[in-house]
């Protein structure tokens, strides 16, 4: 199995073959993001959204190193709480 990372002469080879399409066709990235300025930001927001659950429990894992299951352990623990301030937490959705 070929290793296309590692293999300098696969990497020579597709970056000039991307080069060559650019030069091929400059605009029409370019033009189709100027004529849909939104998309990339409401996909983003519709990803998100319909990944929720992921995204918090990735948000959670990369924040605290915690799983989600440890982290409801510990709201739980606090009763929903601050554990400094003792307010309860608000939930949003």
């Amino acid at each position: 199995m070929v290793n296309y990372v590692m293999d300098r002469d696969y990497n020579k080879e597709t970056k000039e073959r991307h080069k060559r399409y650019r030069e091929m066709h400059p605009d029409y990235m370019g033009n189709w993001y100027k004529n849909n300025p939104n998309y990339r930001l409401e996909y983003g927001r519709r990803y998100r959204m319909s990944r929720k659950q992921k995204s918090m429990e990735y948000a959670i894992n990369r924040n605290y190193n915690l799983s989600i299951d440890q982290y409801n352990k510990i709201l739980n623990y606090q009763e929903n709480k601050c554990a400094i301030c003792k307010r309860p937490f608000e939930t949003t959705n």
